[in-house]
C-alpha cells in the first residue's frame, strides 16, 4: 500500500525520479571513455484500457489509436570494460490521442527543436552534462539517429556511432556522390567473422558469417531542405559497410548488412573493426527493453487506474533491471581483472545469503563450482542463474537477462526468510 501511494503522489514527478537516475550516474563517472546507447520504446497499455482512468496521462502509440506511451533511455556503459553504469538521460513522452499528423504539422519544415525527433539531441545534451567527469564519450544510435543535425553536435569529447538511414549525398575524391553506391564500390579492407545466432521465428539457425568490411572517409553534405533554412557546413565522418559474404549467407535470406556513420578517426582495419564492434553492443538497450516488457518486469499488464502512476512504476522497473543488466554484462567481460566488484551492487547483507546459496549450488565436480571470485560480480552471476533455473553446465545456453530477472525475483524472497532465521 506504502509503494502504490508513492507513485500515486503527484508530488513525486517523473522529472524527480528521473533526476535521481542521472544524479546517481553522475556520481559514478571517472575521467575515462564511456560508450551511451539511446533508443525509443513504445508502452502498449490497450488491452487495460478500460481499467485506466481517462486523461490521467496517457496518450495513443504509433498505430494513432492503441493507448500507451513511450520511453526514451540512454543507457551508459564503461568503453574499457563494458560494466554497466546507469542512465545519463531518459525522456517519457506521449502523442495526445486525435492530435494533428506529420502532414497537419508541417513536420518536414518544423525546426529540429519542434519535432519529436528532437528527442535524439536531448539525449546527447544531458549526456554530455551528465559524464561531464568523462574523458570521451561515443553516442551510439540505431537507424532513427540519423539525423544531420546530430552530427553537427560532436566535439573532441562527443563521439558517435550512427547506423545509417539515408543514402545522404557526399563529398568524396573530390566529387559529390551518393554515400552507399560509394562506400560499395570502395576497396575491400579485409573480412572477419560474425556469429549469428539462429531465430526461430524466422527460421534460421546459428551460423558463422563471413563479413565483408569497406571504409572511407567522407564529408556528408547538408540535406537541401535544410540548407534553405539555415546555414550548416558538411561534416567529416567515416563511412563503414559491413556486408555479409554470399558464400555465407542462408538460401531465400537477406545478408547481415550495417552501413555505419561515425567520427572516429579510422586508421586500420582494427579500428574500423572495433567501430562495428561498439555499435554491436547497442542490442543491450534492446535486452533493456526486453526486461521491462512481457517477459520480465510486464510492465504492459500493469493493473493500475492511473496513467502517471504506470509512467513512473514504469521508471522504477527500468532502474531495478540495471541490476538485472549489470549481472548479465558481468559474465560477458573479457577483462577479468577489471570485473566489477560485488559489494557495488548488493549489500552486504544480500552478499551473505549469495554466499549461503552458492554452497548450496556447487557442485561436487570442477565443471559444477562456481568459477569466479567471490568478490566479483559475476560470480554473483553465478549464483542469481543457478536461482532462476540455469543448470550450470557449459553445454547448456548461457543465461539470459530473464533467467537473471527469475534468479533476482527468488532471491528477494529468500532474503526474507535469511533476514527472519538472523533475527531468531
Amino acid at each position: 500500500m506504502a509503494y502504490y501511494r508513492l507513485i500515486n503522489n503527484k508530488k513525486v514527478s517523473t522529472e524527480a525520479i528521473i533526476s535521481g537516475f542521472t544524479k546517481s550516474t553522475s556520481e559514478r563517472i571517472e575521467p575515462v571513455h564511456y560508450l551511451c546507447f539511446q533508443d525509443t520504446s513504445q508502452v502498449n497499455l490497450d488491452s487495460n484500457r478500460n481499467q485506466i482512468k481517462p486523461n490521467s496521462g496517457l496518450g495513443v502509440i504509433a498505430d494513432d489509436k492503441s493507448l500507451g506511451f513511450y520511453i526514451h533511455p540512454s543507457l551508459v556503459m564503461k568503453a574499457s570494460n563494458e560494466s554497466c553504469i546507469g542512465f545519463s538521460f531518459v525522456k517519457t513522452y506521449i502523442h495526445a490521442e486525435g492530435g494533428a499528423n506529420r502532414h497537419e504539422r508541417k513536420y518536414n519544415v518544423l525546426p529540429i527543436e519542434e519535432k519529436e525527433s528532437y528527442r535524439w539531441l536531448e539525449s546527447v545534451q544531458q549526456t554530455s552534462k551528465t559524464l561531464s567527469k568523462a574523458s570521451m564519450i561515443t553516442h551510439i544510435q540505431d537507424r532513427e539517429g540519423d539525423i544531420f543535425q546530430l552530427l553537427a553536435t560532436h566535439t573532441p569529447k562527443d563521439h558517435f556511432i550512427i547506423r545509417s538511414t539515408y543514402n545522404r549525398k557526399i563529398r568524396y575524391c573530390g566529387e559529390i556522390c551518393d554515400l552507399y553506391e560509394t562506400l560499395a564500390s570502395s576497396p575491400l579492407r579485409d573480412t572477419y567473422q560474425l556469429d549469428v545466432r539462429g531465430d526461430i521465428r524466422k527460421n534460421t539457425e546459428n551460423r558463422k558469417a563471413i563479413m565483408e568490411l569497406r571504409y572511407i572517409e567522407v564529408e556528408v553534405q547538408p540535406p537541401l531542405k535544410l540548407s534553405k533554412r539555415v546555414t550548416l557546413s558538411p561534416i567529416k565522418v567515416v563511412a563503414i559497410e559491413a556486408k555479409e559474404s554470399p558464400s555465407t549467407v542462408p538460401d531465400g535470406k537477406e545478408p547481415v548488412h550495417w552501413r555505419i556513420l561515425t567520427t572516429h578517426q579510422i586508421n586500420n582495419f582494427s579500428d574500423a573493426c572495433q567501430i562495428v564492434y561498439w555499435y554491436s553492443l547497442r542490442w543491450h538497450i534492446e535486452t533493456l527493453f526486453r526486461l521491462l516488457k512481457t517477459q520480465g518486469f510486464d510492465i504492459e499488464n500493469i493493473e493500475l487506474e492511473n496513467g502517471e502512476a504506470i509512467i513512473k512504476m514504469t521508471l522504477f522497473a527500468l532502474w531495478a533491471s540495471l541490476k538485472v543488466m549489470a549481472l548479465l554484462l558481468s559474465s560477458k567481460t573479457i577483462f577479468p581483472n577489471q570485473n566489477q566488484l560485488v559489494n557495488e551492487l548488493f549489500t552486504e547483507n544480500e552478499i551473505e545469503c549469495l554466499k549461503a546459496l552458492n554452497v548450496k549450488f556447487n557442485g561436487n565436480t570442477k565443471k559444477l563450482k562456481n568459477p569466479y571470485p567471490d568478490t566479483t560480480l559475476s560470480w554473483a552471476f553465478w549464483v542469481i542463474a543457478r536461482l532462476g533455473g540455469w543448470k550450470g553446465y557449459n553445454s547448456q545456453r548461457p543465461p539470459g537477462v530473464i533467467t537473471l530477472y527469475r534468479g533476482i525475483k527468488k532471491l528477494d524472497l529468500i532474503l526474507i526468510g535469511y533476514d527472519l532465521k538472523r533475527c531468531v
